[in-house]
């Protein structure tokens, strides 16, 4: 009987440590690797090995070097330096890579990776009508499970944390709604159960 119960005992300990470790894993990490299509990214698997480090934005290679680099390669979809994911800045609409017929030298945005999903910020420079410039910030998510792609808008935020009353409601209540995107989306996150790592 006593070995039963200490059977259990042990049975239930290597349960709770097991259902332990997997609370404590953080987000998924990307493998070290150059990836060619979004679906590599989700199974994790990069197509090519990638020999070298990232410097800002592009590799840490002098210009020549890059540019033979990257046309060697060809069109991709992003690098992983074992530690951060970089999306090629052509970027990703959600229904397609988009490919430049001759590419001189990749040029990446600097991924984050927020709950389930890669988040990253796209700009663009607009003229005004009294001929100044204003830069428009895009926030962009990418749900590493599924692939679907979000344009993170305010409105698309606001359908996203309407379950978070406190979030919801306080997201609603800022005037400049879309200067604050990010701030509001990691509250979303911070307070969702299956986010905390």
């Amino acid at each position: 009987m006593k070995n039963i119960i200490l059977g259990l005992i042990i049975s239930a300990s290597i349960l709770l440590l097991s259902f332990g470790s997997k609370m404590e894993e953080g987000p998924k990490s990307y493998k070290r690797g150059i990836y060619k299509s979004l679906n590599e990214l989700l199974l994790n698997e990069p197509s090519e090995v990638f020999p070298y480090e990232m410097k800002g934005r592009t590799y840490d290679l002098d210009r020549k070097e890059r540019v033979a680099y990257s046309e060697k390669l060809g069109p991709i979809f992003g690098v992983s330096d074992g530690h951060d994911f970089y999306l090629q800045h052509s970027g990703y609409s959600g229904s397609s890579m988009m490919k430049n017929a001759r590419i001189k030298m990749h040029v990446f945005i600097k991924t984050e990776k927020l709950c389930n999903y890669i988040y990253y910020v796209t700009k663009s420079v607009e003229r005004t009508t009294n001929n100044m410039t204003k830069t428009i910030w895009y926030h962009h998510l990418i749900d590493d499970e599924t692939g679907e792609y979000i344009n993170l808008t305010k409105e698309r935020l606001q359908k996203m944390i309407v379950d978070n009353t406190e979030v919801y409601n306080r997201f609603n209540a800022r005037i400049n709604k879309k200067a604050h995107i990010k701030k509001y989306l990691l509250e979303y996150f911070e307070a969702k159960a299956d986010c905390k790592g």
